[in-house]
């Protein structure tokens, strides 16, 4: 009995071991190539390194939650697929990110990210919900007047938009 007992002990701390080696590793890896690919002038380069980078972030985001890097690599997804144009897939991560890292100090930044996609593409309802969130849950966020002018221009053709800015433009001449 002691000898089960003994080796059910070793087996588990081998266990603990060897996830513990496994996160670091694949930290050390995503931390790398993230650099490498943010550094990087080469095209080519970073077309190599896109999807190695994206697999090991979903792969460290599933297999380690509650790693406090996990959000920053969301972050890095999203950033990543957006200079790939990849909107969908960069709107995945945000979402993702808002929802299971509410409290990642780049929650606020991801959350306006959602609306400028979302307006991007011509989703104006979500566009406006993210607006409206991003006001709501961030009045004091050093972005809130950007998301405020965004929410105000949802849906607008350029057109509405030109003439919005040039009476916005006549009254600011005529405080003066």
């Amino acid at each position: 009995m002691k000898k089960i007992t003994l080796i059910s002990a070793l087996f588990f701390l081998f266990t603990i071991v060897s996830c513990s080696n496994k996160e670091k590793k694949l930290q050390t890896k995503i931390d790398a190539n993230v650099k490498e690919f943010k550094d990087s002038k080469n095209a080519a380069r970073k077309n190599e390194l896109r999807p190695l980078i994206l697999t090991d972030i979903d792969t460290f985001v599933k297999e380690f939650p509650s790693n406090e890097k996990s959000a920053l690599y969301l972050f890095s997804a999203s950033e990543i697929t957006i200079e790939s144009m990849e909107i969908d897939k960069s709107v995945a991560y945000l979402k993702m990110l808002c929802e299971k890292y509410p409290k990642f100090e780049k929650a606020p930044d991801a959350l306006l990210n959602l609306g400028i996609l979302s307006d991007s593409k011509g989703d104006v309802e979500n566009a406006k919900k993210y607006y409206s969130e991003f006001i709501d849950k961030y009045p004091t966020h050093k972005n809130i007047n950007v998301a405020k002018e965004a929410l105000a221009l949802v849906g607008k053709d350029v057109d509405e938009m030109v003439r919005q800015f040039e009476a916005k433009s006549d009254s600011l001449e005529a405080k003066k």
